[in-house]
């Protein structure tokens, strides 16, 4: 299905996320951090970000801002989350597709994933 990055500094919760979008048939990478995940992402090509709003290094703004307006300027979806909400402004300011509040089900992140990855899957098809 699609090849997604999964960034958050604490291992268990990537672990977790990791797992349930193995199961639904993603290919999932893992990062701890922006700057990680920013490597790993120049390096290969991904349908999809989850990333953490709050992390050491690069957070989950920084990661959205290297992203979209480095050299790749791409347009890939970016979901962000946090355990700790961010202020609303600092999520609305943001050109991601979705925000995820920590803890959240499974159900509830494939709902995000399937909703995000719909029109890219749609204009392959």
């Amino acid at each position: 299905m699609a090849a997604i990055l999964v960034v958050d500094d604490d291992v268990l919760v990537a672990t977790t996320i990791a797992i349930a979008l193995e199961d639904a048939g993603h290919s999932v990478v893992r990062a701890v951090d922006g700057v990680e995940a920013y490597r790993l992402f120049r390096g290969r090509s991904f349908d999809l970000v989850i990333a953490d709003f709050r992390m050491p290094f690069a957070d989950g703004a920084s990661l959205v801002d290297m992203i979209r307006n480095r050299e790749y300027r791409s347009r890939t979806p970016v979901i962000l989350m946090s355990g700790a909400v961010p202020q609303q402004a600092a999520v609305d300011n943001l050109d991601v597709q979705d925000f995820l509040a920590k803890p959240f089900d499974d159900a509830r992140l494939t709902a995000a994933v399937d909703k995000v990855l719909a029109p890219r899957q749609a204009t392959a098809n």
